[in-house]
């Protein structure tokens, strides 16, 4: 893999891309992608916003990747692009590549004389893959994943170290996992009786769309008597928990910490933020957002932002907050009202 690459090289990957004050950019050697106040030769940065336009400006970086509507502020070398952010993927993908399956076995790992591994996939030490399991084309199964009966994994997909896939779970193809995640768990559900919390079986199934990736320690639980179902494109930071029934469409963003509880439907496009509860058997939305550390007790019909213990639009929260602010300060608007009862000779009595 090249550990270097010229400034026309780096062009020629971005669609729509121009430099600007470069001369000769075949010349110009990059080999190294860096923050704005690095200060490391031959490499390239980028300013995200117009926030950072001045420190892009006295940047040491050979190059900065800026987008058109910044652009005319620059006199240095730039790389003027549509969207930053989407460049940067191409960019980086130069310099550090995504890991490539090698196609090996190890022999520390234990596949059932039933289960299939596709073309070109490797399996690492200590997998366990259970009866009548497959894993697609070009996968990587990495260390002390342990993989249950029936469980189809697609194409070009990554299981990070540590992973628990339970029976019956279906994934799609290029998903990828980070370490200790447990896909296909008992959902949560246990009556009580006289003899205490006795535990309702939970005998439905996972099934993941494609293109997903779950962070670190997510949990995906098994439906009760439905399925837990994953659209296309859904993405989770780290330890995040879905109960059982839940119906998550497409291109779901879900930050660390987050949980939704069984049975709830979540619409596409739906943003939660980090540290939110969503409670079971509500719908939220295409297009919802909701912000940090946000109670969702009920669902919501209409896009927009929520914010807060009971999930109130932006517009709501800021007014409330915005009262509470004056219960803060009214012990000096009750020294002003003595005051003014002061003056108009008011008593005490008069008041009771």
């Amino acid at each position: 893999m090249k550990t270097e690459y010229s400034l026309l090289e780096i062009q020629s990957n971005i669609e729509g891309s121009e430099l600007q004050n470069c001369n000769n950019p075949e010349n110009v050697i990059i080999d190294c992608v860096v923050t704005l106040d690095d200060d490391k030769q031959n490499s390239i940065s980028f300013v995200r916003s117009r926030a950072f336009v001045e420190q892009g400006k006295n940047s040491k970086a050979t190059i900065v990747i800026v987008n058109k509507q910044l652009a005319k502020e620059f006199e240095r070398p730039v790389l003027v692009v549509k969207n930053v952010e989407e460049s940067l993927i191409p960019v980086l993908s130069l310099f550090h590549s995504p890991k490539s399956p090698n196609g090996t076995i190890s022999e520390k790992s234990s596949i059932h004389e039933t289960a299939t591994i596709g073309e070109n996939s490797q399996i690492g030490d200590f997998v366990i893959v259970g009866e009548n399991s497959c894993i697609g084309k070009n996968c990587i199964i990495e260390g002390n994943v342990s993989i249950g009966k029936n469980v189809s994994i697609g194409d070009d997909s990554r299981v990070g170290p540590g992973n628990v896939i339970h029976d019956d779970v279906t994934i799609g193809d290029r998903f990828v996992s980070f370490g200790n995640c447990t896909i296909g768990a008992d959902g949560f559900r246990f009556v009580f009786t006289p003899k205490g919390h006795m535990k309702i079986p939970q005998i439905g199934k996972v099934i993941l769309g494609n293109d997903i990736e779950i962070g670190a320690q997510c949990t995906i639980d098994k439906g009760g008597l439905g399925d837990t179902v994953l659209g296309d494109g859904c993405k989770f930071d780290n330890m995040v928990h879905i109960a059982h029934n839940c119906i998550l469409k497409n291109n779901i963003v879900i930050a660390a910490q987050s949980g939704i509880a069984g049975s709830s439907v979540i619409g596409n496009n739906v943003m939660i933020s980090g540290h939110c509860a969503i409670q079971d058997h509500i719908e939220l939305a295409d297009g919802t957002i909701i912000a940090g550390k946000t109670g969702v007790r009920k669902s919501i019909t209409k896009a927009g932002i929520y914010v807060g213990e009971h999930a109130q639009t932006l517009t709501k929260f800021n007014m409330l907050r915005k009262n509470i602010s004056h219960l803060v300060r009214f012990d000096k608007w009750i020294k002003r009202i003595e005051k003014v009862e002061e003056k108009l000779s008011i008593s005490k009595d008069e008041e009771k």
